[in-house]
This record gives C-alpha cells, structure tokens and sequence, in this order.
C-alpha cells in the first residue's frame, strides 16, 4: 500500500457515530473519518443525506483492512433496506428509489473501527484485505 496521510475526524460517541458525513456537501483529498468502537462487532453503515460517494474500509482491532465497499453510492433517501432479492420483504432495497431508501451496508465481524475515505482512494492507494492502517487515538 503507497503511504498517505490524512487529516482525520474521529466520532467516537454515538452521535457522532450517527451524523458521520451526513449533509456535508463533499470531503476533501486527503481527509478521512473515523468512527471508533468500544468493542469489536458487526456494524451496519448507510449512506443517508450523503451527497457525494465514498470507500468505506473496515478495520479490526489490531487496525488490518477486514474488508471495504469501494465508491458507496450517496444516498439522500431516509429509510433504510437491505441488499437482497427477496421481494417480499418490505425492507428489501427497490430499483430507482435511491430518493428514499438507503441499503444497510454490514460490516465483518469483529469491526472495530471503520474509516470513511473518499471514493477511489482504497484502489489508488491499494488498500486489500490485511492492509494494516496506522493512526493513533488518544486513549492508544
């Protein structure tokens, strides 16, 4: 992986966590977020009021790339839906209604941080799984 540094917001409380990138109009070139877990879980991202695209890359405790989704689509829906074809579900994700519906994007197991980039810059920087990503939080 090429070597970059970011400057980075951590949300590391639940309303932080909550708002994430949300109605923001765009994130800079070189700027990141980080969400930050007590624990390691699975956890579900969305990209509600998000107005522009983004590489989500989860990360496990000792801070090595679990998995990614590569340039998640902006979505200025509020409701969720899940990713699956069964359409009797009534939260299952429909074609064309990215106006209202916004897909749940789970994370592996044992997620422990997350880091939110913008799109393109996992595969400019060659981030796979196992990428280890360093950065330090206050209570490291």
């Amino acid at each position: 992986m090429a070597e970059q540094v970011f400057s980075t917001e951590v949300a590391s409380n639940d309303a932080a966590r909550t708002q994430g990138l949300s109605d923001r109009p765009s994130l800079a070139a070189n700027h990141a977020m980080l969400f930050a877990f007590a624990q390691s879980s699975q956890v579900n991202f969305w990209m509600i009021q998000m107005h522009f695209p983004l590489d989500i890359i989860w990360l496990d405790s000792d801070k090595h790339v679990l998995g990614l989704v590569a340039d998640a689509e902006a979505c200025i829906g509020s409701t969720p839906c899940t990713l699956n074809t069964a359409l009797s579900d009534p939260n299952t994700c429909r074609p064309g209604l990215a106006q209202s519906q916004c897909p749940l994007l789970p994370s592996p197991n044992n997620t422990r941080y997350v880091l939110e980039v913008p799109a393109k810059t996992a595969e400019q920087l060659h981030v796979v799984k196992g990428t280890s990503i360093h950065f330090n939080l206050p209570n490291d």
